[in-house]
């Protein structure tokens, strides 16, 4: 993934699994830890990588 690119962020509490589109700012790669901005938020979040477009918020 590159910084920059339009990601699907996705993160699960127990059954319940949330996905919304986010803006990657780091590049990375699968396992990698990047830094996220989600859609409405001027702060931004750690999520891992977890493959093509997609990364896991904990």
């Amino acid at each position: 993934m590159s910084g920059g690119e339009r990601i699907v962020a996705s993160a699960s509490a127990g059954r319940v699994t949330l996905q919304l589109a986010a803006t990657a700012l780091q590049d990375g790669q699968a396992g990698s830890w990047v830094r996220v901005r989600l859609p409405g938020r001027r702060d931004t979040v750690m999520a891992r990588v977890a493959g093509d477009g997609q990364v896991e918020v904990k």
